[in-house]
């Protein structure tokens, strides 16, 4: 499979929404699937934070390429005959847990905590196996108490994990051989991994670059607005398992959407 590098393209662009005609129908903007949330929810500042981290992704001028597609390399996976051979092709559902703070987190001050994963070995199979591992941060090592509470990772996890440089092998040889496809819900993961590997002096795996943002898939597919994972398990009537802001609990509910998502992406190509 041809890999394209991220990030070589133009940036993208905002234009302005073209004002219709006199007389002519107004441009109807696609339907918004919403979130639920409590009442504690509603009054912490959890959602200003995320929402701002991923302005702060689509805003790196080294990431301006991870918001504009759903297919993340400039080779179109959807060309390669294994993405038609349901026995070939092989989806590594992944989602990450960083550092965080209520006020001053930004993608080059964040470091991962916990990766967790599930791997598809078709658009349609049940996952296989998964992958969970805590890691230590190095640049700030002392988890902040919204990070806590945000993710529920004690700092006792993290103190007894190994580093980013000696986590991310072991999940590459989990995964195994290319080529596989690397999904996550949103553009975030993808751009959290390219920052730690900058900060550890790795190079960014080839694999990685062949990836699909499911949240923007979902979207298309839908015909609705980008929502978020709790909101897009409430629309397929699927029930959220365990604990939302955990990577491999995360993982395993991507996974769940992406068996609804994948089939519909092939058969659209």
């Amino acid at each position: 499979m041809g890999r394209g590098r991220l990030g070589n393209g133009p940036p993208a662009t905002c234009t302005p929404d073209r004002i219709p005609e006199r007389g002519a129908p107004e441009r109807r903007q696609p339907p918004e699937i919403t979130e639920r949330s409590s009442a504690a929810e509603d009054r912490s500042s959890y959602t200003q934070v995320w929402t701002t981290l991923i302005m702060a992704f689509a805003a790196a001028s080294s990431l301006p390429a991870l918001a504009t597609s759903s297919v993340r390399t400039k080779s179109d996976v959807f060309a390669d005959p294994a993405w038609h051979d349901p026995g070939t092709m092989r989806y590594v559902i992944v989602d990450l847990e960083a550092t965080c703070w209520e006020k001053g987190t930004h993608p080059g001050r964040m470091e991962i905590i916990e990766i967790g994963a599930v791997l598809l070995p078709s658009a349609e199979g049940a996952p296989v196996r998964e992958f969970g591992e805590f890691v230590r941060p190095i640049q700030e090592p002392v988890l902040s108490k919204f990070c806590v509470g945000l993710t529920g990772i004690q700092q006792a996890d993290v103190d007894g994990a190994e580093t980013f440089a000696a986590v991310l092998p072991r999940f590459l040889e989990w995964i195994g051989q290319e080529p596989y496809v690397l999904c996550s819900w949103g553009a975030y993961d993808l751009g959290q991994f390219r920052v730690d590997c900058r900060r550890h002096r790795i190079a960014v795996p080839s694999g990685f670059e062949c990836h699909i943002n499911l949240k923007q898939a979902f979207a298309e597919i839908q015909g609705a607005r980008p929502c978020g994972m709790k909101a897009a398990l409430r629309h397929l009537h699927i029930p959220l398992e365990g604990k939302h802001h955990r990577a491999i609990d995360d993982a395993r509910n991507i996974g769940k959407i992406a068996r609804v998502v994948l089939p519909k992406l092939q058969g659209r190509k």
